[in-house]
């Protein structure tokens, strides 16, 4: 199979793996997203905004992306499974609902796709990490020094590597039972 990334004019190519096609799509432009789609066995929508300044931000970039993205898969091809990555911020601390503006736009994007007739599967990982992770490895460093940080409540800290995702996400297609379902991977310590 061919992999293709549809990506914004604006995205840097540099971590797009060598051997995947590249498309350039306004993420707003169902249209031009259903072209990109065509033919596609499987769409995984894994763009969004980790950072925004405003709830109308965040809304904008994860939750009308979505929409845009699922309408052009319901047009494009409607019997391929459609995989969104989402977040643990969408269900909030001990599964409570979010708590922040991006939480909330992520749960947002959920109900699109929820609300879709096809198969699909979201996926709320918890902190991703892994090689070239400028975000988590601050608190790396912090734990080789011998300082850890963990939540007040001592629930600990969920996270995930990165290839296992990916190995998760790659597996997803083939899983029948993957179908309209909400997955939260993470270790189980």
């Amino acid at each position: 199979s061919v992999v293709k990334a549809v990506c914004r004019a604006s995205s840097s190519m540099e971590k797009v793996p060598r051997g995947c096609s590249v498309e350039r799509v306004d993420p707003l432009d169902a249209a031009g997203l259903a072209r990109a789609m065509e033919g596609a066995e499987a769409v995984y929508h894994v763009a969004g905004a980790t950072s925004a300044r405003s709830q109308e931000g965040f809304d904008s970039a994860n939750a009308a992306v979505t929409r845009a993205m699922g309408s052009a898969w319901r047009k494009a091809c409607p019997d391929a499974l459609f995989v969104q990555l989402s977040s643990q911020s969408a269900s909030g601390p001990c599964g409570g609902g979010p708590v922040t503006p991006y939480g909330r736009s992520k749960l947002m994007a959920e109900a699109v796709v929820r609300r879709s007739p096809g198969d699909w599967a979201i996926v709320r990982p918890p902190a991703v990490f892994g090689p070239r992770d400028d975000a988590m490895a601050p608190v790396f460093r912090m734990a080789s020094k011998g300082f850890f940080l963990s939540p007040l409540s001592g629930g600990g800290f969920a996270l995930v590597y990165v290839k296992d995702l990916a190995r998760l996400l790659a597996d997803l297609p083939g899983c029948p039972a993957a179908r309209r379902v909400v997955l939260e991977p993470s270790y189980g310590r």
